[in-house]
């Protein structure tokens, strides 16, 4: 009984033998053999499907997705690393991609080849509001009258009024009592402030 080539492999003769398939008819890097292949298929014809590189046949007969923080949009891929790198500013958080899957959010930064969107935060004392960014240098440094107290922000929060109001302003930790309003770096409308200073981690 005849049985259908397998995977990865091809058998263009009347009368294949499976010794002569396993060790000669092997498809090529960059194409897809799914199996019971009549003709030895090439890249023109039978390619690689975009968002995946197709290894020689007797490697991996199947087509691999490329991986997280990778993407192509092109057709015929031999290897992982003809996967493109996820465009800076953007992201790439799952496999098998043909294009990258939107902009890096306001309160992170996405450099070449990121994964996951919430990988790289802009740090405690600085804000990001608007998307696509490429690096930490996107980040903006927390402006007065407002504190960033927290990782991946997208917007400064307000400072608050009260008692032993706590305000973050860059490189400072400013503790007010008994504001009225949050105002400028220096010129502060309070009974007492004490500005101390502190380490960005």
């Amino acid at each position: 009984m005849c049985t259908g080539c397998d995977p990865g492999r091809y058998c263009n003769l009347n009368a294949t033998s499976k010794a002569v398939m396993d060790t000669y008819l092997y498809c090529v890097a960059g194409t897809e053999c799914p199996g019971d292949m009549y003709y030895m298929p090439d890249v023109v014809n039978d390619p690689c499907r975009q968002g995946h590189y197709c290894p020689r046949g007797d490697v991996n007969p199947w087509p691999v997705a490329c991986p997280v923080g990778t993407f192509s949009d092109k057709k015929g891929l031999q290897q992982v690393s003809e996967c493109e790198a996820c465009t800076a500013g953007l992201y790439c958080d799952v496999e098998g991609l043909t294009a990258p899957v939107a902009d890096c959010p306001g309160g992170y930064y996405c450099p070449r080849g990121t994964g996951d969107q919430y990988t790289f935060p802009c740090p405690i004392g600085f804000y990001r509001n608007g998307s696509a960014k490429e690096s930490f240098q996107d980040c903006a440094e927390c402006t007065a009258g407002f504190y960033c107290d927290t990782e991946g922000l997208a917007e400064p929060k307000d400072c608050p009024r009260g008692i032993a109001s706590i305000c973050y302003i860059p490189s400072y930790l400013i503790i007010v009592f008994y504001i009225s309003q949050c105002v400028s770096y220096f010129v502060l409308n309070i009974v007492v402030s004490v500005l101390i200073k502190v380490e960005l981690l």
